[in-house]
């Protein structure tokens, strides 16, 4: 029962309560009390079952109010972690690409330091091998030359 009826109920108690001055059995008016009684004590009780139910269900909202706020605070967190890991990722890329680039500077100076070996190697050779024939007298300028006509052949005659 509402509100409404059970104000209804008790203005029809108080209709019939003021049509005393009639004629009116008393069976009617308790008739009347008696249902009107009935409609508040379930008015009543209904109203104590959402009471109950509200105080019953008052922890749970506070839990679930508690578990919301949890949760965003994580989802959060979360958003943050994977803004974070997007940056270390990137900073990743950056750095694997920069070592790329110093490995392959590396490799260069690998390769012109084997080309110089082999240079060198060669030139020493031939100097021995000059040195053994007795018609030569100028080693140092044979080597030079021989250095400088390699160097031209391999496109690098400004060293």
């Amino acid at each position: 029962m509402t509100t409404d009826t059970s104000t209804e109920a008790v203005n029809r108690l108080a209709s019939v309560l003021a049509a005393c001055d009639k004629p009116v059995t008393m069976g009617a008016v308790a008739t009347d009390v008696a249902v009107t009684l009935r409609a508040l004590a379930a008015e009543r009780d209904a109203l104590r079952a959402k009471l109950d139910e509200a105080r019953n269900q008052a922890p749970m909202n506070v839990m679930t109010s508690k578990l919301f706020a949890d949760l965003n605070i994580l989802l959060a967190q979360h958003a943050e972690m994977g803004a974070r890991v997007q940056m270390l990722e990137a900073e990743n890329a950056a750095l694997r690409d920069a070592l790329a680039a110093q490995n392959n500077v590396i490799d260069g100076l690998k390769a012109e330091l084997d080309d110089a070996r082999g240079v060198m190697t060669d030139a020493y050779e031939m100097a021995a091998d000059h040195r053994a024939e007795p018609d030569h007298g100028n080693v140092r300028g044979w080597i030079e030359v021989h250095l400088r006509e390699t160097l031209s052949k391999e496109g690098r005659a400004d060293g």
